[in-house]
């Protein structure tokens, strides 16, 4: 399942969603290329986001609206495994966690774990082993590290600068 992580220009991060925009008729169409993406942005002003749970469950019943204006990037479309779908290939010991999401020897792993950040199904102990699920680290950090960044495509909407007048930052729109 393809799904797309968008960032807000207040630097929230919603993850894992899919994307819509609202017909003349009021019914929504799935988008599922960026390209899409920014052409309903263009000519709609904003997107609906449908929020999935850990188990690929969503419903259009709960979309929210994002104007333009709020959007700082899109990323995706990115693979998404619910973790009642996931195979060992989703599974990863925190050594391999921490050099796929750059997080130096894998302590801020284990912090998150000890703190129960981690969901039910995301990750468990295998003897002295910690072992986690690549859509929890997905959820937990980013859906695409940034060890693998170059792989996915990204619709910047907004770029960030300062602002040395007010002494805060803005967004820049990109189109």
């Amino acid at each position: 399942m393809d799904l797309f992580q968008v960032y807000t220009i207040r630097g929230s991060r919603l993850w894992p969603v899919a994307i819509y925009r609202k017909e003349q008729d009021g019914d929504l169409s799935r988008l599922h290329h960026l390209d899409e993406i920014k052409q309903a942005l263009i000519e709609n002003e904003e997107m609906g986001v449908s929020d999935y749970s850990p188990l690929g469950e969503h419903s259009t019943d709960n979309v929210m609206f994002y104007k333009k204006h709020t959007i700082g990037s899109i990323v995706g479309p990115v693979p998404f495994t619910p973790i009642n779908q996931m195979s060992l290939d989703n599974v990863l010991s925190i050594k391999e966690a921490a050099e796929i999401w750059n997080l130096s020897d894998g302590n801020i792993i284990r912090k998150a774990i000890d703190r129960g950040n981690f969901q039910d199904g995301e990750v468990r102990k295998s003897g002295s082993t910690w072992l986690i699920s690549y859509a929890g680290m997905q959820r937990m950090y980013e859906a695409v590290p940034e060890t693998k960044e170059a792989e996915f495509p990204r619709l910047r909407v907004h770029k960030m600068e300062f602002d040395f007048e007010k002494g805060k930052m803005k967004p820049i729109a990109l189109f």
